[in-house]
């Protein structure tokens, strides 16, 4: 199913690619950022506490917990 998904994207990115090229290149942009950002907060996790990596089931469960709704960055 996820192929599928990935297709489809493809296949409408191809759209906008040739319809407009600026808004493509700003979602790749924006894409990339945000993919920067998130690696970047891993790898600044892993240098603060890289004895949570020794179990990486218990690693990624921290990650994937809901965000407190009161919390603020």
């Amino acid at each position: 199913m996820l192929k599928a998904l990935q297709d489809h994207k493809d296949f409408l990115f191809g759209i906008f690619q040739s319809v407009n090229p600026k808004w493509v290149q700003e979602q790749e942009e924006i894409r990339r950022r945000k993919k920067s950002h998130i690696k970047a907060e891993w790898t600044a996790e892993a240098r603060r506490n890289p004895e949570r990596f020794l179990d990486d089931d218990q690693f990624l469960s921290e990650f994937s917990k809901p965000q407190d709704a009161g919390a603020t960055s």
